[in-house]
């Protein structure tokens, strides 16, 4: 990793909550689109010329809405950003428009986010 060079590198965090959504879809089902989500942006940005760090899935993310529901995890969002810097510095994240508006989503801690960190 230190001999990728480090303008044209860029590490590609999924991130999605482990919660509920009933009976017919896996708890990890935010994991498993996060992570695809990231494969096929890796793969862009491969094409684009850059090297691309595909980092293993950020599973614990705030999960409000499910928390009632037998197998949520349902991790503080301060927990969840501590973790990401924890990992770099400075993160950059791409807004997940389906958190829906920016400013409401974040006053409740909106649970997806596409991280890229540098």
């Amino acid at each position: 990793m230190r001999d990728l060079p480090a303008a044209r590198t860029v590490a590609v965090l999924p991130a999605g909550a482990i919660e509920a959504h009933g009976p017919h879809l896996p708890l990890g089902t935010d994991v498993i689109i996060a992570e695809a989500m990231a494969r096929a942006g890796a793969d862009l940005l491969a094409a684009r010329g850059l090297h691309v760090l595909l980092l293993p899935a950020l599973t614990m993310a705030p999960a409000p809405f499910a928390a009632a529901f037998a197998g949520t995890v349902d991790a503080p969002a301060e927990a969840t950003t501590l973790t990401v810097i924890e990992r770099r510095a400075e993160p950059r994240c791409a807004w997940d428009p389906r958190d829906g508006d920016r400013e409401r989503a974040s006053r409740s801690g909106a649970r997806r986010r596409r991280c890229a960190v540098r």
